[in-house]
């Protein structure tokens, strides 16, 4: 690998060629007014090639009798003789929609010969959204593809699905292919497997939006096939810059921005907490000691003690440019981000390297990315951390932010007489968070708890292509890449922490290591041929190769304060386990046009997956597409003032999914060392007869255009339905399971894209689009009956419901006293001010055999998306919106907030809670409750929201400097501005539809400035 790049970068700098006539070229817009920039000039024979600068200007070598093509996305591709003259100038109109080019698996089309469904990013989405990371700023950009927030931690990443999720226990995430390379599809890729920390890297924020030139989401069969098993879930692709022909450019970007929490949960103040939890709940004994102690009780805002404001800045440079046989751009970023949660953070440095150099008939270039990552994120409570009856995770407490909304505001924070300084007494706290009467500390716990993740990426790649001077039209094109991908993960809870306050851990600590080298080779073969006039064809052939190495180590230990002497801890584990996978892949793909209006596409793929034992690891993805251009037909010439643009598409195939761990149909050993000896844990039992999920998909699509060309609709209607899903068995012996392929599911949906270009003038330019989707997900069969989904059966998998549906009982508000003889109970003897449910059996009798059933689901209604650019002389704005409607969140956090609870604090929610004064029919009495192991539809929440993501004002100033004309655009952005929902925890985006508490999301403000010469 190292040879071919270097070779690479030896023929990029040395390689020349003789240069001919040179001609100067001015490219305007059809009125003659306004240059354009980035046209593409190719001479037809001698494959010359320029593109013009700011200034609509550009020089190409060309003989009189040379054809020069001019080409631009959005404007008419035009044929201009080059003829003995020194000057030329031209002028281009604008096309419609359907002629632009966009990007597809390995190579581009025009839109007019697509036939599957392929969404383009908007272009004001890459210029105008100061996002920090890439799927922050897809939210709301594209219609069917659902982006929801994991995490607001700083560095966090969110969970991306096109037209639904296919799979039940495999990857449902897209695959991202940057440049031709496959970036990444691995679950846990940016985790070292170092339980304790909350978050995990966005491995999609090492990419600098600004590098950016386009972005294609590939989502129908006929679009994705030629991916193969990589493409089942759809296909982001990227396109970075690489420089402009004849014009060298430098920008340099700054900004600063300022991060507050959305949202602040309502909670009891000191009084109201002692009146709640001292009188109505009788509880005597904390008060009494208290008292005892002459504790100054105090007003304490433990929820406000975490939270702060964040501040972030960034650093963006590029330097890009060109000339007719090379095109460059070398760029550099940095980040720091202080987080709104108290010690927590992100820091990023990033570099690219883009290099293209022309010879002839070749074609070499190399592309390098570089990112290092460090993210400080929450340490987190699993369920395994304790066992005892009184266990802090059964009670609702996730990570040391919903600690401190659970901590009796009467506490104080600080204690100067502690040797840390901070409060650790807590008459109040009776579970594993004390220890013989020293308490844990959430703000203490937040500075000093360690939940580190440090990444490092390296992207390389390599290609060369070669036009075969012997055959017109075809072309030889190799690629080799690699990706070096390095986690460390660094947990620490020290003795006086949360997670080791315990008196059998007294501290605790883990380090992990997590190497993953990826591989990637090309060889590919292409054909194109304009046949005729009104027929043009296009094939492709090839072969395809990655390999995927990876490598896990950890450490733990308990009985440590700090990282450096993790090897003088107790209870030493070290785990070890190494893993590897590769794919070959034989493609193919045929695009014919047929009298400029009848297009066909054909795609085969075969994969050989090591995933799979032998013989059943082929999988095999043909697809076929056809799309009618209507009006190009003679018959349609007397309607087309009306719709000036109509085409029709219809495709059919079927893809594989291989998104499983790389060994899952073997058995599998991990290795340990437990209490100083080596050992060895089953922790797969294999299956030999594993084979591929498999998506079979249909889809019809209609693009059309309006209003003199001003309006552009594009909808789609498809069905999709996965057969032999990937699943998990559980087996008696605890821990261990064994994948099988069992059951089927669907997706069906409707998409709707309009854009429009409301005013398009020399000074006032206007640009609106709007997105709707709708997405049916439905079980059609599973190996048994239902299958439960988590440790409480909060979801369950039912046949004919959609995965991910919420299960449990049906809430019917509070029993009133003339109630108590006729209402079910679901504890023993009913009182009046008890929690009603509903008896679905008529038994009186609440059981969960009787009277279970589904609450709601996760999975929206619809989404829909809108976005407008409004340009004005030198000032500019962008606004986008992004909205979910009918999707249910289970807020579980509420839930603990405001259930019995004598050891913490609570919602103010209880404060309207049923008293025979206060008969309240929607809040039960304190101190009813229903067991954590049942689930009942109160808390099933109505997740449906409309954000405000994005608002940005600009304006340019241009300059001069040393008579070069240098622009300087400055702005004010916010993101996540308002909020528009019924939900009442801190955020309705919760990715997994459970809101336990998650480090919650942020409002921004940010100032900026562009400079640009």
């Amino acid at each position: 690998m190292k040879k071919i790049l270097f070779s690479g970068l030896i023929l990029l700098l040395f390689l020349t060629s003789a240069a001919a006539r040179v001609i100067n070229v001015t490219v305007r817009d059809a009125d003659g007014n306004d240059p354009l920039t980035g046209v593409s000039v190719h001479a037809k024979t001698a494959k010359t090639y320029a593109e013009t600068d700011a200034e609509g200007n550009c020089q190409i070598d060309a003989e009189k009798d040379e054809l020069l093509v001019f080409s631009f996305i959005g404007y008419r591709t035009r044929e201009v003789q080059a003829g003995n003259v020194s000057e030329l100038h031209v002028t281009l109109s604008e096309d419609n929609q359907l002629d632009e080019i966009v990007v597809v698996g390995y190579g581009s089309q025009r839109r007019k010969e697509l036939t599957g469904a392929v969404s383009s990013v908007g272009q004001q989405y890459l210029e105008y959204n100061p996002s920090l990371s890439l799927d922050g700023m897809l939210s709301g950009a594209v219609a069917g593809l659902n982006v929801t927030t994991i995490s607001g931690q700083p560095g966090g990443g969110s969970e991306i699905r096109i037209r639904g999720g296919n799979s039940i226990e495999a990857s449902n995430e897209p695959l991202y292919v940057i440049d031709g390379f496959i970036y990444f599809s691995e679950k846990n890729a940016t985790a070292a497997g170092v339980s304790g920390i909350e978050s995990a890297l966005n491995p999609l924020a090492s990419i600098n939006i600004s590098d950016i030139e386009s972005i294609d989401i590939l989502k129908d069969v006929s679009a994705k096939a030629i991916y193969g098993s990589r493409g089942a879930n759809g296909v982001v692709l990227i396109t970075t810059r690489k420089g402009s022909r004849g014009k060298n450019t430098i920008n340099y970007q700054y900004m600063l921005g300022f991060d507050r929490s959305v949202k602040h949960l309502d909670l009891l103040n000191a009084s109201q907490f002692e009146q709640i939890n001292r009188y109505d709940l009788l509880k005597t004994a904390p008060w009494n000691n208290l008292e005892a102690r002459n504790y100054p009780v105090t007003d304490t805002d433990w929820q406000s003690a975490v939270l702060q404001t964040g501040v972030k800045q960034t650093h963006e440079i590029s330097v890009s440019g060109g000339d007719d046989k090379t095109r460059y751009l070398f760029s550099g970023n940095y980040t720091d981000q202080t987080g709104i949660v108290i010690n927590s953070g992100y820091r990023n440095y990033g570099g690219r390297v883009n290099v293209e150099r022309s010879l002839n008939n070749l074609t070499l270039g190399v592309n390098v990315n570089a990112n290092r990552s460090t993210q400080n994120a929450l340490t987190t409570i699993a369920e395994g951390d304790y066992t005892g009856s009184s266990n802090p995770f059964k009670s609702g407490i996730t990570n040391s932010l919903v600690y401190a909304l659970f901590m009796p505001p009467v506490l104080g924070i600080y204690d100067k007489t502690e040797s840390d300084g901070y409060n650790h007494y807590n008459p109040f706290e009776l579970t594993e968070l004390s220890y013989y009467g020293i308490a844990a500390n959430p703000v203490a716990d937040l500075k000093n708890s360690t939940g580190q993740t440090v990444g490092t990426t390296f992207l390389t790649q390599f290609y060369a292509k070669y036009q075969l001077p012997w055959i017109d039209g075809l072309a030889a094109k190799f690629s080799a890449g690699s990706n070096i991908n390095s986690i460390v993960q660094n947990f620490l809870a020290p003795p006086l922490t949360v997670l080791g306050i315990n008196q059998d851990i007294q501290g605790r600590g883990a380090t992990g290591v997590r190497r993953q080298d990826v591989t990637q080779t090309e060889f590919l073969l292409t054909y194109t041929r304009q046949l005729t006039d009104e027929d043009y064809i296009d094939i492709l052939g090839g072969y395809t190769s990655q390999e995927t190495g990876s490598h896990v180590l950890i450490t733990r230990a308990t009985h440590i304060d700090n990282l450096d002497n993790i090897g003088a801890g107790k209870d030493q584990q070290i785990y070890s386990f190494p893993d590897d996978a590769n794919l070959h892949s034989f493609l193919g793909r045929v695009n014919y046009t047929f009298k400029s209006r009848y297009n066909l596409t054909a795609t085969y793929r075969a994969d050989k997956s090591s995933r799979f034992s032998e013989g059943n690891n082929w999988a095999f993805s043909p697809s076929v597409g056809v799309s009618w251009n209507v009006s190009d037909e003679d018959f349609y010439k007397n309607i087309k003032y009306i719709i000036p643009a109509l085409k029709i598409r219809a495709t059919c195939g079927s893809a594989g999914n291989q998104e499983i761990g790389m060994s899952e149909y073997a058995t599998r050993l991990q290795y340990a060392k437990y209490g100083g000896e080596p050992a060895a844990v089953l922790v797969n039992a294999g299956n030999k007869n594993l084979k591929w999920e498999t998506t079979d998909e249909v889809n019809l699509g209609i693009d059309a255009e309006f209003l003199d060309r001003r309006l552009s609709l594009t909808t789609d209607f498809y069905y999709k339905k996965t057969r032999d899903l990937l699943i998990h068995k559980y087996l008696p012996l605890e821990g261990l399971y064994q994948t099988i392929n069992s059951g089927t599911l669907s997706n069906k949906g409707f998409e709707l894209s309009l854009r429009a270009d409301i005013i398009s003038e020399r000074n006032i330019k206007w640009q609106a689009s709007i997105n709707f989707a709708r997405n049916i997900n439905t079980i059609l069969s599973l190996p048994g009956d239902y299958m439960y989904i988590g440790d409480a059966h909060e979801k369950i998998l039912r046949v004919g419901e959609s995965s991910d549906s919420f299960w449990g009982y049906i809430y019917d508000g509070v029993v009133q006293a003339d109630e108590v003889t006729t209402a079910a109970a679901h504890s023993g003897t009913v009182h009046a001010g008890d929690i009603k449910l509903r008896s679905l059996d008529g038994n009186r009798t609440i059981d969960e055999a009787g009277d279970g059933a589904v609450l709601g689901s996760i999975h929206p209604d619809f989404t829909y998306g809108f976005s407008s650019s409004f340009a004005y002389l030198r000032w500019d704005v962008f606004l986008s919106l992004q909205g979910s409607q009918g999707n249910e969140v289970y807020n579980k956090l509420r839930r603990h907030l405001t259930e019995k609870n004598e050891t913490h604090n609570l919602s103010a929610d209880v404060l309207d809670a049923w008293t025979p004064e206060n008969p309240s029919l929607t809040t039960p009495r304190v101190g009813d409750y229903i067991s954590p192991g049942n689930n009942y539809s109160r808390y099933i929440e109505d997740g449906s929201y409309l954000k405000l993501r994005n608002l940005t004002l600009g304006y340019t100033l241009p300059l001069h400097v040393a008579a070069s004309p240098v622009n300087l655009r400055v702005f004010l952005s916010g993101q996540n501005l308002l909020t528009f929902t019924r939900y009442r925890g801190y955020d309705p985006e919760v990715a997994g539809g459970i809101d336990t508490g998650v480090y919650p999301a942020a409002r921004t403000l940010q100032a900026g400035a562009r400079l640009t010469f």
